[in-house]
């Protein structure tokens, strides 16, 4: 496999998250990252390269994007808040490989997807952590082996996490983990300056969290007022 970058560990994650925005403001969409536009007319970021186009009319709202560290080539997406739990593993040229269905959750609005290793396993974090409307109490983190075999199968969470902000609610659409220091970080999307908060990555118990604010995000472009209401 081609060898990825190395960054300090939180420099790393940090990286990621802001990442995650960048693609989220470069025109991906009005829910998320979209990887190609359904209908063919797919605008390419600056910077980006084009290196194909998703035709497929089930991912028409693709949510969330994050590559396979087992498979080359590989990006694991899912849908938004109106359809059935599930992820769909696709090829770099925007063609589905398989669908998985996610047993035993509530899909309320997923908003990202991220993929880490820990302990010699591969895992990928599902965040249903939207809340456009601002009237969630709690949100969900729910973490699943990546599957090492692309085809239609369903999937159970191997654990998650419940958590809650700690002054209320507010909306959230990037998410990434760090492993080495056990943590998920999340960053708010309407909040001026963006906000960073952690939350354990592995929780010694079955319990409400409460996430904890680090800190705010300077030098993040600033949504247009349509992207920010979606």
């Amino acid at each position: 496999m081609p060898s990825r970058p190395h960054w300090p560990p939180r420099a790393g994650a940090l990286a990621a998250v802001l990442f995650a925005i960048a693609l989220a403001g470069c025109g991906a969409g009005d829910d998320g990252n979209r990887a190609a536009a359904p209908t063919g007319q797919a605008r390419e970021a600056p910077g980006g390269e084009l290196t194909g186009v998703m035709l497929d009319m089930q991912l028409n709202e693709v949510s969330g994007l994050t590559a396979s560290h087992l498979h080359d080539d590989v990006l694991w997406l899912h849908d938004d808040g109106d359809n059935p739990p599930r992820l769909f593993a696709v090829d770099t040229r925007g063609s589905r490989l398989a669908t998985f269905g996610v047993e035993g959750v509530t899909k309320t609005d997923w908003e990202d997807i991220a993929g880490f290793e820990l302990d010699g396993t591969r895992y990928l974090l599902i965040a249903d952590v939207g809340d456009n409307g601002g009237l969630r109490r709690t949100l969900q983190l729910h973490v699943v082996e990546e599957p090492t075999v692309l085809r239609n199968a369903r999937l159970e969470p191997a654990w998650s996490i419940a958590f809650r902000w700690p002054d209320g609610p507010r909306d959230c659409e990037a998410v990434t983990v760090d492993p080495v220091r056990g943590e998920v970080l999340l960053v708010s999307k309407k909040r001026e300056p963006p906000e960073l908060f952690s939350l354990p990555l592995r929780p010694p118990a079955k319990e409400l969290l409460t996430a904890q604010r680090i800190g705010t995000l300077a030098g993040v472009p600033t949504p247009d007022a349509e992207r920010a209401a979606a």
